[in-house]
Parts: C-alpha cells; structure tokens; sequence
C-alpha cells in the first residue's frame, strides 16, 4: 500500500473491525464502542496517527476518562495500527516539506528579482507545522520524541574521595609556591 488513502481506508477497516467485535460482548455495559461506535474509532485513528491524549480532550470534546478506557481496551491492536498511522503522518510530513520546499524557492524567485527581502518570518508557520508533524510521525511509529540526559549520582565516598584528592593538589600547589 502506499496511496494514503488506501492506507487510512484500511486502518479505518482495522479499527471498526475491532469496535464491532467488542460492541458484540459489551452487552449490558456502558461502553462509547456500543452507542456511538464512530467516536470511538475516532479516538482510536487519532491515537494511531500520533496524537496525544491532551489533544483529543481539547479537539474531540471528551473526557480524558473514556478516551483512556478506549485506548486501554483496544491496546493489543495498537502495534499494527500505528503501522498504518505512522505511514499516513508521513505523508502528511512529507506533503508539508514538499511545501516548504515550494515556498522557498518561491522566496528565492523573488529574492532574486528584488522583489522581496525576506526574513525568517515568512516560513516560520510552515516550519513549525513541519516540526510537529515530524514529532506526531515518529510518535506514531513508536520512536522517542525526546532524549534525556543521563544523570549521575554521587555518594558520600565519592565526595570525601574528591574533597581528599582537592586538599593533595593544594597541598603540593602550597609546596611549589613556598619553595
């Protein structure tokens, strides 16, 4: 598959396969997958394309609750899901580079016919939608989107050891300059 619609078409399959086989054991049970089965997958095509619980409580107008209950239940899905979510983020990545690159030799057309003086401005929106579009693709292949530092810890013994060491440089360095 690589037509991004053909890949949204088949995860949007994937995904009401799996609230209709659970809406078919949810008898009894408040569940959003038996009333309002399209919400659901909603939350579920959004989770898969990189989006982040914050973002569908402020866009999807709902409470982070169901969202979680939705996400959890369908969890043993979500490896092929994303699969397909992360392919469609990189189109969508791919769609605003080619864009970007559009734009700037537009810039640079004008540029060079003095039509314009550019500034970093002009792209600034096209590159930050670039920049989270890159963060959602790589969210939704699983990749880190961020890298932390590691931190060391000391102990006592090592402070003593480094105090001990400090207090034989300056006794030497003492030496050297009494001499």
């Amino acid at each position: 598959m690589t037509d991004p619609e053909e890949i949204k078409h088949e995860l949007s399959t994937q995904i009401s396969l799996a609230i209709s086989a659970y809406a078919k054991t949810c008898v009894g049970i408040k569940a959003l997958e038996c009333y309002d089965p399209q919400k659901a997958a909603r939350i579920l095509m959004a989770h898969s394309q990189g989006k982040t619980q914050s973002h569908m409580v402020k866009h999807m107008d709902m409470e982070r609750e169901t969202i979680i209950r939705v996400l959890t239940t369908y969890a043993d899905h979500f490896g092929s899901w994303r699969e397909l979510g992360g392919k469609l983020a990189a189109y969508s990545y791919m769609n605003l580079n080619s864009l970007e690159e559009d734009m700037i030799e537009s810039v640079r057309y004008q540029m060079e016919n003095d039509k314009i003086k550019p500034t970093f401005k002009d792209l600034k929106e096209i590159s930050i939608a670039k920049a989270n579009s890159d963060r959602a693709a790589n969210l939704a292949r699983g990749e880190a989107t961020s890298r932390s530092a590691e931190v060391k810890e000391y102990t006592d013994a090592d402070y003593e050891r480094l105090r001990d060491s400090a207090k034989e440089r300056f006794k030497e360095m003492k030496k050297v300059i009494d001499v």
